[in-house]
């Protein structure tokens, strides 16, 4: 069974009830669903996922005013009346050694019905009570936490908050989605380079890393192409962009190609394929100008300079993001450029490191500066 469709009948068939019964002042003043972090939510969960954060539970999202009166005798009531368990699975939870629910052997253990607000949620995982002010403010928001916040299901939404903001946060504005995307092609370069002069070196780990950084780089802008959030966790990252509408079914072959290769050539010739097909992907879709197809003036064995591409998206840049350069091209958002997972997942974190866009960069224009 999926864990979705196991929350959903949890919901209906015991909280929903319980509430009804037992607190009917709130009984049209909330909303219920299973949104957030797990695999369940986004419907990767398997034999496996039962070992933690996985069973019978929902979320319960109550007006600011009734949170403020009624959430603590809610909580009571649903830990009074909740049978132990469900279908099978218990609906009490523990926690382990590394602070993770897991499902409680006995009737000792809390429920998993968080109870919150709308607006209290999203200040815990976006650090914003609503919808970002600027498109400024989306660069210090974490992808994997608007995932979070807009996959799952809302089980019924009486009062519309909670469906309107899911709505609102739905994908990135234009200019944010062109600043993200101008990145992710201009970083496409980093790596790409090392995969053949470490094959031809026998440097056979260094080749390897460098190809599954750029294999990552590839994957990671096809879900931008696609306008769909991608998530934070490499487990789950082939099994969404398997989902992808577009382009994903068409290189994933080639990609496989890459990783597998033992022979550098295979993998650069593999990457010249997926580098091809983007290209005229963003080309038919205007995304970036035509160019034609010339030899990169490199000995890698990569052919393709996808560097004009970035140049080009990041001319459509406008507002308060046009400006926001480093080395010519725009930094990234933040969850681009900082790889600790503990870090992207904090609201508060991610927020304190928003300085760096406001960093002045000396000029380069004394003798000898730029061979520094």
């Amino acid at each position: 069974m999926k864990g979705l469709d196991l929350s959903r009948a949890f919901y209906y068939e015991c909280v929903k009830p319980i509430i009804v019964a037992k607190l009917p002042e709130i009984s049209e003043n909330y909303a219920a669903g299973l949104i957030g972090y797990g695999s369940d939510v986004i419907g990767n969960d398997d034999e496996l996922s039962g070992d933690h954060e996985w069973g019978p539970r929902c979320h319960l999202f109550l007006t600011e005013v009734k949170h403020k009166e009624l959430s603590s005798a809610l909580d009571n009531i649903l830990r009074d009346n909740l049978p132990l368990e469900f279908s099978g699975f218990s609906t009490r939870f523990t926690l382990s050694d590394i602070m993770m629910s897991v499902p409680a052997k006995d009737k000792f253990g809390y429920h998993h019905v968080v109870i919150t607000t709308p607006k209290r949620f999203l200040e815990l995982t976006i650090g914003k009570q609503g919808i970002p002010e600027s498109d400024f403010e989306w660069l210090g928001i974490s992808e994997q936490r608007l995932l979070e916040f807009t996959a799952g299901e809302a089980f019924e939404d009486y009062i519309g908050e909670l469906t309107s903001l899911r709505k609102s946060l739905a994908y990135f504005p234009e200019d944010v989605w062109c600043f993200r995307l101008a990145f992710a092609l201009g970083s496409l370069g980093w790596e790409d380079d090392l995969i053949s002069q470490c094959g031809q070196r026998n440097d056979t780990i260094s080749m390897y890393l460098n190809t599954s950084k750029t294999a990552e780089r590839i994957i990671r802008l096809v879900f931008l192409l696609n306008k769909k959030y991608a998530p934070l966790y490499p487990k789950w990252l082939h099994r969404e962009f398997h989902k992808l509408p577009e382009i994903a079914k068409d290189i994933e072959g080639e990609l496989l190609i890459m990783l597998e290769g033992k022979d550098y050539h295979q993998t650069t010739e593999a990457l010249n394929r997926i580098y091809e097909r983007l290209l005229t992907i963003m080309e038919s879709q205007n995304i970036c100008k035509r160019y034609p197809r010339k030899l990169r003036k490199s000995s890698s064995g990569v052919r393709f300079d996808i560097q004009s591409s970035a140049k080009d998206v990041r001319s459509t840049i406008q507002g308060e993001l046009k400006d926001l350069l480093i080395n010519d091209m725009p930094l990234g958002a933040v969850d681009q450029w900082m790889f600790n997972e503990d870090v992207i997942l904090s609201a508060e974190h991610m927020k304190s490191l928003m300085s760096v866009y406001k960093t002045d960069v000396p000029k380069r224009n004394i003798l000898g500066d730029l061979m520094i």
